[in-house]
């Protein structure tokens, strides 16, 4: 990891410790991976720390340590699958056009729910 990734790391680090006392609580440690890049799912964050036998309490140097343990399987959750892709965009191509147009996809946003708050 370069200076600068570990510097933006701890930054990060700091806006989740919440007392300023070093550490996070273990439940936050998916939303740290997550804001430093990662997208695991909480099942996968579970087996993380299960594996790692990781206490309550999480400093940042117990965290780069799990995250060494398991580069690998947080690597792969960077990037998307093409598969993943086209399935989101035949939500909006009923019709297996290939077109996605602009107007379904502003109805679509529309419908969701954001309890009164406006998409578009």
């Amino acid at each position: 990891m370069s200076a600068a990734a570990a510097r933006t790391n701890k930054d990060i680090f700091t806006l989740f410790d919440k007392k300023g006392q070093g550490t996070i609580p273990k439940p936050l440690f998916g939303d740290y991976l997550r804001a430093i890049g990662y997208n695991p799912t909480n099942q996968q964050t579970e087996q993380i720390l299960a594996q790692g036998n990781a206490p309550d309490q999480l400093s940042l140097d117990s965290i780069h340590e799990l995250i060494q343990r398991n580069q690998q399987e947080l690597e792969a959750t960077t990037s998307g699958r093409v598969e993943d892709f086209i399935k989101a965009f035949q939500v909006f191509d009923k019709e297996n056009t290939c077109l996605l147009y602009t107007s379904d996809a502003a109805d679509e946003a529309r419908s969701v729910d954001l309890g009164g708050r406006r998409i578009i």
